[in-house]
């Protein structure tokens, strides 16, 4: 085999990964371009179809805590040569739903403890724009639904721009769908169901002005199932 050919990084979603071990990749950044002119964007795709690897690219160009590695990352890309305004901008919460399991019994428990992780993980990260304080009443809600709402209040009282990034938001919910029927799938998807309640925070979020949610961009496989969870963002 000649070394002297990138080798193609089958199975990875990890963006940054790719770039820094100089693995194969077919430049798709100047789509970002693209992406700008809308604010709040739901991407439905089949699986193995690289969601996951674009959410990650997202979430290294936008994150501004990432900056120092932005010449290493994009070199050689289109938004390498050709970045937007936005270029680390934001503070950068990532949610990722493919892990969840069909336990429904656990499911509201186990989505509540790493929802609130990655807010903790992201305040931590920017502790330069929340301060001890001000991380502490922000997490003191027992739910994330509360954890949320503080943080955007918090946002856009400060001017600070937040963006959302959520990665195979349907994945459990199709599991329980097809392993435990429409009526346990209907408890947490309708009504005052806590994934429908997730969501309908986060529009609550993005209705605000002047900080708050400013951007979110959604992966999944299914459009049914934010058909169910909220009545879409305007």
């Amino acid at each position: 085999m000649n070394s002297s050919y990138p080798r193609i990084p089958y199975g990875w979603a990890d963006f940054r990964a790719i770039r820094l071990e100089k693995r194969l990749y077919v430049d798709k950044t100047r789509f970002v371009h693209a992406l700008e002119e809308e604010r709040y964007v739901f991407l439905i795709r089949p699986r193995r179809f690289g969601k996951s690897c674009w959410v990650s690219l997202l979430e290294n160009y936008y994150d501004r805590t990432r900056a120092d590695e932005f010449e290493t990352v994009f070199d050689g890309t289109h938004l390498g040569r050709q970045p937007t305004e936005n270029r680390h901008r934001y503070v950068v919460l990532r949610f990722d739903f493919s892990a969840f399991e069909d336990t429904l019994e656990t499911l509201r428990e186990r989505f509540e403890e790493y929802c609130q992780l990655e807010v903790r993980h992201a305040l931590e990260r920017n502790a330069d724009l929340f301060p001890e304080a001000a991380r502490q009443h922000i997490r003191s809600p027992s739910s994330v639904n509360g954890q949320l709402n503080e943080l955007f209040l918090y946002a856009s009282d400060q001017g600070i721009p937040l963006y959302v990034l959520i990665d195979e938001y349907d994945n459990f919910a199709n599991t329980v769908l097809a392993h435990r029927g429409a009526e346990a799938y209907q408890s947490f998807t309708h009504g005052g169901g806590f994934y429908r309640n997730f969501f309908a925070t986060l529009k609550a979020g993005a209705g605000r002005s002047g900080g708050g949610l400013e951007r979110l961009f959604i992966t999944g496989v299914s459009p049914i199932t934010m058909d169910d969870v909220t009545s879409g963002f305007n």
